[in-house]
């Protein structure tokens, strides 16, 4: 049972900002979109399977107190292999790669500090019985993240980070090239 809480609570963090940072970008893949989602999803289920490990594994007494450490190396080193892989499958500049991370990445943070805030409303400790992820945490980890997931959905799916801001490009783009031509049609008359 502590394993399953493992794997579930690193995938339940995890998994919805892979997805957004996955979404929009789904028709700019050097691979086939569906051999990229079974790449992040393999590179998700092998770590979570070496997070449980860790999570599980017997330390001595020197070495009890670092487990939460450990714990949370497996997890960085899990969004580093992934933000690597993203920027080797994805065909677009680093910039957009980048603004897109970063976004996800605050959307990663708002999670966890929407959940920090109903544990402690709540009065409920996010670790029991010496390992992290007790079956309540994982319950109220969800309703947070699905009550977060559906306006970053919406705001992805409609291309909100993205269009807006080729939106603005073709607006500026067309507002110069109509200055052009009314320098060009002053200098004729």
């Amino acid at each position: 049972m502590i394993i399953i809480r493992q794997v579930c609570g690193f995938l339940v963090q995890i998994s919805p900002c892979a997805f957004f940072y996955i979404y929009p970008f789904k028709n700019d893949f050097k691979i086939n979109f569906k051999k990229a989602v079974i790449i992040f999803a393999s590179v998700l289920l092998i770590m979570s399977a070496i997070f449980s490990a860790v999570a599980t594994a017997h330390y001595t007494t020197e070495l009890r107190q670092y487990k939460f450490m450990f714990q949370d190396i497996v997890f960085y080193l899990t969004v580093a292999i992934l933000l690597i892989s993203y920027v080797l499958l994805i065909k677009q500049s680093k910039y957009k790669k980048l603004f897109i991370f970063f976004i996800v990445l605050n959307y990663g943070f708002l999670l966890m500090s929407g959940q920090n805030l109903a544990f402690n409303a709540l009065n409920i400790p996010d670790v029991v019985d010496d390992y992290m992820y007790p079956t309540h945490f994982l319950l109220i980890s969800i309703c947070v993240n699905i009550l977060a997931f559906i306006p970053m959905f919406l705001l992805i799916k409609n291309d909100g980070l993205y269009k807006k801001s080729h939106r603005r490009k073709a607006m500026e783009n067309s507002l110069e090239n109509s200055r052009c031509f009314c320098y060009a049609g002053d200098c004729l008359l």
